[in-house]
């Protein structure tokens, strides 16, 4: 909503970019220095926007010339001129858009829109980097390797010092119908691959346990054993056919 009176102008005036996305006027394509240059400026000349009209113009130019050089055999200056306002028009456009919605002004400056832009990617990278995190369970080296068939994963784990666990015990290979080369393994520090082991003899004892598991019971161990490594779970499922 526009300003309706000299605080509320001194307010939003005052926010980051004279009032960003809560002073209307800033969504003004041609809006420069709060309608006031005399007390604002640009010294270096640097909106954004500008310069992204500036780069679609030049590519609009060079398509144009490109495409009429392509048909005739000869640049049509006037058709690349056509190409190069359309061009600079949707530079024009984007950069005003995307300078709103990081700064809250169309007319921001570069500088201030890469900050922004820099501070947008950190935080995402963040936020990326937690939900890999989460998805490992914070295993140290599993994201490293990631789930391969153990014949396969074993050779590389040679003098690392980590360990091919697999995801469902080799002891139940046999109950499941395969090799225990083929099943699916990740790569562990021995306090991991002990972490694992133990809880699996927790829940399915050796002996008589493995002897008499089905595979309904394998099922339900590993959901609970991975139920906090959706990675883990998810490549433990995989080997039982879900």
């Amino acid at each position: 909503m526009a300003p309706v009176n000299d605080e509320a102008k001194k307010h939003n005036q005052n926010l980051p970019g004279m009032g960003g996305i809560y002073n209307t006027v800033n969504f003004h394509l041609y809006h420069y220095a709060g309608n006031n240059p005399v007390k604002y400026t640009d010294p270096d000349g640097k909106v954004f926007c500008l310069v992204t009209a500036g780069i679609g113009a030049g590519i609009g130019f060079a398509y144009g010339a490109y495409k009429s050089y392509t048909e005739t055999g000869a640049v049509d200056l006037r058709e690349a001129g056509k190409d190069a306002l359309i061009g600079g028009i949707i530079g024009l456009g984007l950069g005003a858009t995307a300078a709103v919605a990081l700064t809250g002004s169309a007319t921001a400056s570069v500088t201030a829109v890469a900050v922004s832009a820099k501070a947008v990617v950190a935080v995402n990278t963040a936020v990326a980097s937690t939900a890999f995190t989460r998805a490992w369970g914070g295993l140290q080296k599993a994201s490293e390797y990631g789930i391969r068939a153990y014949s396969q994963l074993k050779p590389s784990l040679y003098k690392t010092g980590l360990e091919a666990h697999h995801l469902i015990e080799k002891r139940f290979a046999h109950i499941l119908g395969m090799k225990p080369g083929a099943m699916n393994a990740v790569a562990l520090t021995r306090e991991e691959h002990q972490q694992f082991t133990n809880a699996w003899r927790a829940l399915i004892p050796y002996g008589e346990g493995t002897a008499n598991a089905t595979p309904e019971q394998i099922i339900e161990a590993a959901k609970e054993i991975y139920k906090d490594y959706p990675e883990l779970l998810k490549g433990a499922l995989e080997n039982l056919g879900l």
